[in-house]
This record gives C-alpha cells, structure tokens and sequence, in this order.
C-alpha cells in the first residue's frame, strides 16, 4: 500500500477494516 499520506497509521487500519469486512462476508 502507497496511497494516502503516506503515514502507516492509517494503512494499518484500513488494512485492519478491510479483513472485518472479508471475515464478515465470510459469516465469520
């Protein structure tokens, strides 16, 4: 990932967001 302001924070919980989607869909 290199898109935003480049600051890992916010990678992170984006990063962090997208697998609570993917395990939601998932029905886990």
């Amino acid at each position: 990932m290199g898109y935003g302001r480049g600051d890992s924070g916010s990678e992170l919980l984006f990063f962090f967001l997208l697998l609570v989607v993917l395990f939601c869909s998932c029905g886990y």
